[in-house]
C-alpha cells in the first residue's frame, strides 16, 4: 500500500524543517552560485540492454548554495536545476530539480543533532555522488524522490552515550511520454520508513561500542509490504585527527504485512545478516573513503524488496587546488526477496576532473562506465556516459598558488 507521493509532501517536509531549525544566532552567510554549460553523451539512452542507441546533447545547469554559519553549527540549502537537450531523442529533453536542506548543530557541548530534507526530480541513474540515487540501473523513467532524516546523539552518563535516528523516503516513477523504454517491466512506487536507537559505552576517548535496535517498513506498489526488525553491534573508532572507522554487524528479519498486502503469503518472512564498514581518511593532499554495506532494502528497480550488498572505494584530491579530481568504483549485488527473480550484479567506475582555467572558470570532465548483469529481462545493462564543459562561479573567492597545484 502506497501512501503519500513525493510531490504531495515535499513542501510539507521543507516547512517542517524550517520550523524545526533552532533560533541560533548567525555569524556568517555565504552564497556561491555556479553556472555550467556542457556537452553530454550516452551510448545507451534506454539504459537497459547491451546494444542500446547512442545520443548526445547539451546540459545547462545551475547550483544555488546558501551556507549559514551558526553559533553552534551550520545550516545549508542548495537548489540545483538543470536542463538537458538531446540531438536525436527530443522526447528525452527534460528539466531536473534537486533540493537539499541540511542542519548540523551541537545543542550542548557533548550532543549532536543532524537534520536533512531532500527532493529530486530527474531521469539520471546510477550516480554515486547523489546519495538519494538507486545505484542499480533500470527502465528509463521520470523519477521523483523526497526524503526526511533526523539523528541525535548525547551523553547518557559518564560512560554511556545514547542516540536515535529516523528517516522516511517516498519514490515514484513515471514513464516518459512518446519514449519506448524497451522490453522492461514498469517500476513500482515505494516508500521506506526506518528508525533506530543506539546505546553505546565509552571505551576510551576515541572508541565507542554498543548495540543498535532498529525498525523499518517498506510500502510497495508492486510487491508485498514488509515490516523490518534489526539488531546490530556497532563500533565507532577515531585514529588520530584524520581517520574515522565505523563498523556494524548484526541480523535482520522482515515479515509480510498481510493487512496492507492482501495478496501476500500470511506469515511469510525472511532473515539475514547485515553490517557495514566505513573508513574515511584525510591525507595531506588526498581524501580516501572505502566501505562495505549489506542491508535489507525496498528493492529499488525490481518488483518486491531485496537484500543489497555493496563495496566501494573513492580517492580524490584535496579542495582548493588549481585542479581537483575524484576516482570512484563500486560493486553491488541485489538479491530479491522473491526467489523466482534473479540476483543482479552491478559494477561501476567513474572519474570527475575539474581544472581551473582562470579565476572563477573551471573545465569539468565526468565519464562513467556501468556494467550490470541479471538473468531477468531488462536487468542486463552496459552504459558509457559522461560529459565535459565549463562552469563559472561569479562570487567565488579564489587564491591561486604557483604551479599546477
Amino acid at each position: 500500500m502506497i501512501g503519500l507521493k513525493p510531490g504531495c509532501w515535499t513542501s510539507a517536509l521543507l516547512a517542517v524543517t524550517l520550523f524545526a531549525v533552532p533560533p541560533l544566532s548567525a555569524q556568517r552567510t555565504t552564497f556561491n552560485p555556479v553556472i555550467s554549460l556542457g556537452y553530454i553523451y550516452i551510448d545507451n539512452v534506454q539504459l537497459v540492454g547491451e546494444d542500446g542507441t547512442a545520443d548526445s546533447g547539451f546540459r545547462l545547469g545551475l547550483q544555488l548554495p546558501v551556507v549559514r554559519q551558526l553559533r553552534k553549527g551550520t545550516l545549508s540549502f542548495t537548489y540545483s536545476p538543470n536542463f538537458d537537450k538531446y540531438e536525436d531523442f527530443s522526447e528525452l529533453d527534460n528539466t531536473g530539480h534537486r533540493l537539499v536542506f541540511n542542519l548540523a548543530t551541537q545543542p550542548t557541548p557533548i550532543s549532536e543533532l543532524i537534520l536533512s530534507t531532500a527532493f529530486s526530480r530527474t531521469q539520471d541513474q546510477g550516480d554515486p555522488s547523489q546519495p538519494d540515487d538507486d545505484i542499480f540501473i533500470g527502465r528509463r523513467t521520470e523519477r521523483e524522490r523526497a526524503s526526511f532524516d533526523l539523528s541525535y546523539r548525547d551523553r547518557l552518563s559518564g560512560r554511556f552515550l545514547w542516540g536515535f535516528s529516523t528517516g522516511y523516503s517516498a519514490s515514484s516513477f513515471k514513464d516518459i511520454e512518446n519514449f519506448d523504454p524497451g522490453a522492461t517491466d514498469p517500476i513500482g512506487d515505494r516508500n521506506t520508513l526506518r528508525g533506530s536507537v543506539d546505546l553505546l559505552r565509552v571505551v576510551s576517548r576515541t572508541t565507542n561500542f554498543g548495540v543498535r535496535i532498529g525498525y523499518g517498513r517498506f510500502e510497495l506498489d508492486r510487491g508485498d509490504d514488509e515490516e523490518l526488525r534489526e539488531l546490530s553491534l556497532i563500533l565507532d573508532h577515531v585514529v588520530g585527527k584524520r581517520t574515522n572507522l565505523a563498523v556494524g554487524l548484526g541480523v535482520f528479519e522482515t515479515e509480510v504485512d498481510e493487512a496492507s498486502s492482501p495478496g501476500g503469503v500470511p506469515g511469510k518472512s525472511r532473515t539475514g545478516g547485515q553490517g557495514f564498514l566505513i573508513l574515511t581518511r584525510q591525507l595531506r593532499k588526498l581524501s580516501l573513503s572505502l566501505g562495505a554495506v549489506r542491508s535489507a532494502t525496498a528493492g529499488g528497480i525490481i518488483e518486491g524488496t531485496s537484500t543489497d550488498s555493496s563495496v566501494y572505494f573513492s580517492l580524490g584530491s584535496s579542495v582548493g587546488r588549481r585542479w581537483d579530481w575524484t576516482v570512484d568504483s563500486r560493486y553491488s549485488r541485489r538479491e530479491p526477496s522473491d526467489e523466482q527473480l534473479a540476483t543482479i550484479d552491478n559494477a561501476a567506475l567513474g572519474l570527475t576532473l575539474s581544472l581551473r582555467l582562470f579565476r572563477r572558470v573551471h573545465l569539468r570532465l565526468s565519464p562513467r562506465y556501468t556494467r550490470q548483469l541479471g538473468d531477468d529481462a531488462g536487468a542486463d545493462s552496459l552504459v558509457l556516459q559522461g560529459g565535459f564543459g565549463l562552469s563559472w562561479a561569479p562570487l567565488e573567492k579564489t587564491r591561486l598558488g604557483r604551479g599546477g597545484g
